[in-house]
């Protein structure tokens, strides 16, 4: 499903140049749960910015379904993300003026889904993630692990192939965390692709593949069954 090949990304700073990744060979197969893991500044944020379409490589060919990324323009990359991408972040980037229902439905708007098609959807997937009881409530009314059941549930209103997520539970205690990963370990058994960014061995350990990075490089390709030891 994701091949990159050669991947490296700098930047200019002040007339330097800051290389962040260097040469990453990875591939990702359909159905997998994995895990990029790296301490601050080891390039994960970046990997996933470019695995999510959100950036691209400064060297190197990312391939999306033997499709060249790198290739395409701003629209084709919109079109991956809305319809091919879900994305959860550590501050749950939920919209505060609109009701849990009405995050959800959101991306499905750009989609085109009709009103009651929409509606139906969200409420739908706010049950798959047990919040059918909050649908109506703003985010303020929300507690950390409500708020990111809710981002979870928006990522997946188009029916992504792949959900990728930074640091999921580092704004939540440990028994929210664990909840949080037991929906992402939920959404793997249906054949939905996970990526989870994290500096944390716990959070880690739930997927069943562990790719570690430091300094913008891999440095190891760990796989074997899940921990589930957060």
């Amino acid at each position: 499903m994701i091949e990159l090949l050669g991947i490296t990304k700098s930047y200019l700073m002040g007339g330097s140049k800051l290389t962040v990744l260097r040469d990453i060979d990875l591939a990702i197969e359909d159905g997998e749960f994995v895990s990029i893991m790296g301490p601050s500044g080891s390039g994960k944020s970046t990997l996933m910015n470019i695995l999510g379409c959100l950036d691209t490589p400064t060297q190197g060919e990312y391939r999306l379904r033997g499709r060249p990324v790198q290739s395409l323009d701003s629209d084709a990359l919109a079109h991956i993300r809305n319809r091919e991408i879900g994305f959860v972040f550590q501050n749950f980037h939920l919209l505060p003026r609109m009701t849990a229902l009405k995050n959800v439905e959101l991306p499905m708007v750009y989609k085109g889904l009709s009103r009651r098609q929409r509606s139906d959807r969200a409420v739908e997937l706010l049950q798959r993630v047990g919040l059918s009881d909050r649908a109506d409530h703003l985010p303020q009314a929300l507690s950390g692990g409500q708020k990111q059941r809710v981002a979870i549930a928006r990522a997946l209103a188009n029916e992504p192939t792949i959900l990728l997520a930074d640091e999921p539970t580092g704004a939540l205690d440990s028994v929210t965390g664990k909840e949080i990963l037991g929906i992402f370990s939920a959404l793997n058994q249906t054949g939905v692709t996970v990526v989870v960014i994290t500096h944390d061995e716990s959070v880690a350990s739930y997927a069943n593949r562990v790719i570690r990075l430091k300094d913008g490089r891999v440095i190891a390709d760990e796989r074997g069954a899940s921990h589930d030891s957060f």
